[in-house]
């Protein structure tokens, strides 16, 4: 295990190297302010408070210079004037002292998140991606945790000190107590989506991407959601409307519903942390019931998402609440609910009309330098230690030597070649996505 920590540091020297000193700035910087914010160490004074230790408190003490000696009636007046100006400033300076302590240690945890938009360090109480991958083995560490010190995040290829990570940047590789290097990052929305707690089945990141086109939403859209599940669509939906819109999402299951909430909940906190100054805005309204029940007025919404066992029990509601031109997103999970929905349109001749019904289907790919076991080849001929890696010369037919580097018992050339092909594991099939808009009643001829 100590023949692998030294290879491997060895050969990600060349890379820390270069950030070290400020990353090491970063993170003294940091530790240095949270240690002021959490033990709350003697701050500085205010100007009311200096003045005001400087001058007796008791008001008989101040006059006590006038009872006893006689002085100039000029300096005496100019004397109570400042006397007055101090009583003003000390009594100003006691209203706000309470003010002044409460907020000490709110202070220093402010101005970090204030730093974080800046620096961009990780801090205590936000959720950080970490990963680490194997080709070689097919194995994969993909983990979302929230950051605090003191705690520690344990994996089957070990363990690593949240200490150890608060301060530094993102995207820096830590080894565990075992030796296995994890890359430590932020997570996209797209990861925290598919780790976060879940009641209800959620609507993929592939698919959420292609409804949002479908809709076509855009900032200060009102959109409208049935359906809200655990709150994945909810977060898309939400930042694609961001400040100037607002999503009405219904869910009539409580369960769902709170678990939605919290998980809603838990991202914008995070997100808030490292993005301050830009807070992700409150504009998801929560509604207990049936879309039916909805008292928004008719024809005044951009945007629909459905996702319900029975999404065409409310087509009529979608048709009326639609802007013509606009369209909606219906999420199903077999092709018997797009007759059902086909039906309900022709019958009731709404105004909509059925554009596109379509799957999503990802396909992952490999591409990764090939690598061989050392002393495999009947090319390898001599073993050379040069400095902190072993190196092989081996002559190939045009007499010239070529190199290779050596790498926890594998070899990589100098000018590697490449295994390009599909992943062993792929995404499977979730839905079909049928895409409405509202059009005129006699245009629906444009389909024969």
């Amino acid at each position: 295990m100590s023949g692998k920590l030294l290879k491997w540091s060895q050969t990600q020297s060349y890379s820390d190297d270069s950030n070290n000193s400020s990353e090491e700035n970063c993170h003294t910087s940091y530790l240095e302010k949270r240690r002021k914010a959490l033990f709350g160490q003697r701050r500085q004074l205010s100007p009311f408070e200096r003045v005001s230790g400087m001058v007796a408190q008791d008001k008989e003490d101040m006059l006590l210079g006038k009872q006893k000696l006689e002085v100039d009636p000029v300096c005496d007046q100019s004397r109570q004037s400042r006397v007055s100006v101090v009583e003003n400033l000390s009594s100003e300076s006691s209203i706000n002292k309470n003010n002044l302590e409460k907020h000490t240690v709110h202070e220093g945890m402010r101005d970090l998140h204030l730093a974080t938009k800046q620096t961009g360090i990780l801090i205590d109480g936000e959720y950080i991606y970490v990963m680490m991958e194997n080709i070689k083995t097919n194995a994969h560490l993909q983990e979302i945790f929230l950051l605090e010190a003191g705690r520690k995040f344990q994996c089957r290829y070990g363990s690593l000190n949240h200490t150890e990570i608060v301060g530094h940047l993102p995207g820096k590789i830590f080894l565990t107590d075992k030796g296995y290097p994890v890359l430590v990052r932020r997570p996209t929305l797209e990861e925290y989506v598919l780790h976060m707690k879940r009641t209800a089945t959620i609507s993929y990141p592939k698919d959420c991407a292609a409804m949002l086109m479908m809709l076509d939403a855009s900032p200060g859209d009102v959109i409208l959601e049935a359906g809200t599940g655990s709150g994945a669509m909810t977060l898309h939906l939400s930042r694609a409307v961001w400040t100037a819109g607002t999503v009405y999402t219904f869910e009539t299951n409580s369960n769902h519903q709170k678990v939605a909430k919290s998980n809603i909940q838990t991202w914008k906190t995070s997100y808030n942390m490292s993005h301050a100054g830009q807070p992700w805005p409150d504009n998801i309204s929560f509604c207990s019931g049936h879309l039916q029940d909805t008292g928004l007025q008719n024809d005044s919404v951009d945007g629909a998402v459905i996702d319900l066992e029975d999404p065409h029990l409310v087509i009529q509601t979608v048709a009326k609440k639609l802007k013509r031109g606009r369209a909606a997103s219906i999420y199903v999970s077999n092709l018997s609910q797009v007759v059902d929905i086909t039906e309900v349109i022709r019958i009731n001749k709404l105004p909509l009309s059925i554009d596109s019904i379509i799957d999503v289907t990802h396909k992952h790919w490999l591409v990764h330098p090939a690598r061989r076991r050392r002393d495999t080849s009947p090319l390898d001929r001599l073993k050379v230690q040069r400095g902190s890696e072993i190196y092989l010369e081996e002559s190939d037919t045009k007499n010239h030597s070529v190199k290779h580097r050596e790498i926890e018992g594998y070899l990589i050339d100098h000018v590697p070649k490449y295994i390009t092909r599909p992943r062993h594991k792929q995404p499977s099939f979730t839905a079909f996505l049928v895409k409405l808009t509202k059009v005129l009643l006699s245009d629906l001829a444009h389909k024969i």
